[in-house]
Formats: structure tokens, C-alpha cells, sequence
């Protein structure tokens, strides 16, 4: 079974040269990299070249979930993907060690595991836990992380020892098999940039009965860049109109019966 690994770049390049180094996970053999950038990026497209990685790039900019469907789609047409293999979902500001890979799709394999996380830390000492496992929000938790920084969905996995389930995990780094991303449909183009992972874990779950699993001995550091939570930057406009948008489609279910669609 192959690897595929998804990587979307907006105005990443540093962080993906110097900090991925896709071209090391590249050479892993049966793992293909592919990058797509949100706008093109001509020292990205000749480092991807010179180690024979994949570019591609937008003609306009795209979300999150858009450019991971568009790269899942490139590799059923380009790569030959199958159903069996493994579509990872990487952050560019992602740090791992190439063997991770091929660790994760065997343990998901002898688990039959359809759907994982690792365990993500915020350092490289590998001592501060990122909050990358977590609850399903109900509304009003999108509220008390605004306002107040709550950290309440935030699962406390520092004596997590075995491969468990858990309701949802950061985008920074997910693992699906292709089969369950395509019955998926994967990632809802209602988010842009916020809320798409919760969203995919919660659809597994309710519409397929498949769980995340985090897998605690796969280990990567995020760096992940904090953007402006200032209330005239868009990063929260987006988080917001992204909150909102699973809280319509979690009260649907919940209390009237109606399953999300795509």
C-alpha cells in the first residue's frame, strides 16, 4: 500500500524547505509528496523540481479543504491512488521524520484503522503537547474559546499510552484510507480555512460509524503559526463564519434528524 501525502502551501516556502523537507519524505519508497501552492511560488516550484516532487498550483486562491480535495483528486488521476493506500493531510509547518509514514499505515493497517492521528507536540524537544486531540464543541464552547481562550475541549492525552479513539484531531496531520476520504466525499467546501477537521472526523463518525484514532507513539512537531485573533482580522472572520457553519450543521443533526451533507 502506498502513501500519499497532500501539502498546501500559502506562503509557506521557507517553513517547507527548510523545516518539512518534503524532498526527504519524497525519496521514502512508495510515498509520493505532493504541494500545492495557493498563489505560485517560483523557489517552491524550483525545489520541487529539482527532487521531482509534485507542484501544483491554484488559479485562484482556495481553502483548506478545497486544495486537499483537489490533490486527492490529482492522485486518483495522475498516481494511480487506490482505495487500500494512505492519503495523509500535512501541515507546511509540519517537522517529522520521514520512516513515520510508513509506522502509521501499518499500525493502521493491523488495526484497520481508517481514519488517525498522531501525537503532536509544539516543540522539538518533544516536551509541550500541542492541543491537536480534542471533544466535539458544542456551540456555545466556539463562545467560550473566543472570549475566554477556554481550552474545555482540549483532551488531557499526556497518559495516553495506547492507540485510543477521540472525536476529532487537528488537520494539521490526519490519515485517512482513500476509501473512507472518497466515501467522505472529503473535506466540506463550506469552511475555508477553520473547522474543516472537526467537521471530517464528525461526518466519519455519524455517517459511517468510523472513529479518529490517535496514536501516540507516531510523534511530529507544529509549528503552527498564530494568526491575528484581532477582531478586524480575517482569520477570525473566518474562524468565526466556520464555527458557525458546524454549530448549524451539529443542531441539524442533533436536534432535527438531518444528516450533513458534503
Amino acid at each position: 500500500m502506498s502513501v500519499f501525502i497532500a501539502v498546501i502551501s500559502h506562503n509557506h516556502t521557507r517553513d517547507i524547505i527548510d523545516g518539512l523537507k518534503p524532498e526527504l519524505i519524497n525519496s521514502e519508497r512508495g510515498v509520493t509528496v505532493v504541494i500545492k501552492g495557493n498563489k505560485y511560488c517560483a523557489e517552491l516550484e524550483q525545489h520541487c523540481l529539482k527532487h521531482n516532487i509534485d507542484y501544483l498550483v491554484n488559479n485562484e486562491q482556495q481553502g483548506f479543504g478545497h486544495n486537499n480535495n483537489d490533490i486527492f483528486l490529482y492522485c486518483r488521476l495522475k498516481h494511480n491512488m487506490k482505495n487500500d493506500d494512505l492519503f495523509v493531510v500535512l501541515n507546511p509547518d509540519v517537522i517529522v521524520e520521514p520512516k513515520v509514514f510508513h509506522q502509521l499505515n501499518q499500525i493502521m493497517c493491523k488495526r484497520n484503522v481508517r481514519l488517525a492521528a498522531p501525537n503532536l507536540f509544539k516543540d522539538e524537544q518533544l516536551k509541550i503537547l500541542e492541543g491537536s486531540i480534542r471533544r466535539f464543541p458544542m456551540p456555545w464552547d466556539f463562545i467560550g474559546s473566543f472570549i475566554l481562550k477556554s481550552q474545555k475541549t482540549t483532551v488531557n492525552r499526556r497518559n495516553i499510552q495506547k492507540p485510543v479513539t477521540v472525536d476529532w484531531a487537528s488537520g494539521a496531520f490526519l490519515a485517512f484510507r482513500v476509501a473512507l476520504y472518497k466515501k467522505l466525499s472529503g473535506f466540506s467546501p463550506k469552511y475555508y480555512l477553520y473547522c474543516e477537521d472537526i467537521d471530517i472526523c464528525w461526518r466519519a463518525k455519524i455517517l459511517f460509524n468510523e472513529p479518529t484514532w490517535y496514536i501516540p507513539n507516531i510523534k511530529a512537531v507544529h509549528k503552527g503559526h498564530r494568526h491575528s485573533h484581532s477582531l478586524f482580522s480575517k482569520y477570525i472572520r473566518w474562524h468565526i463564519s466556520s464555527a458557525f457553519q458546524f454549530s448549524k450543521r451539529y443542531i441539524s443533526w442533533t436536534v432535527f434528524g438531518i444528516k450533513p451533507k458534503h
